[in-house]
């Protein structure tokens, strides 16, 4: 276990959905809507490709398909989060 920054905890949580609201404590609301979580999976996805993009030990050509690789991958969950658990 390790303290992560707030940001980064509310990210987690709303990705994690009610389950991870109730691990969170009193803080944290129970529920948690659909629009939050696609907003909090819409941050983390363009924080993923900022650190592809900024990183200089990729060189260019894996950077560009490591990010085209990634675009998608949100609308895919969202697709995959009604119809598993």
């Amino acid at each position: 276990m390790t303290e992560v920054p707030p940001l980064f905890a509310e990210v987690l949580i709303g990705l994690i959905g009610a389950e991870g609201s109730s691990i969170a404590g009193a803080g944290a609301s129970a529920e948690i809507s659909a629009q939050s979580v696609n907003s909090d999976l819409e941050v983390w996805e363009h924080h993923l490709e900022n650190e592809v993009e900024n990183d200089p030990r990729i060189d260019a050509t894996d950077r560009e398909a490591l990010i085209t690789a990634r675009h998608g991958q949100g609308l895919f969950k969202q697709r995959v989060m009604p119809i598993e658990n």
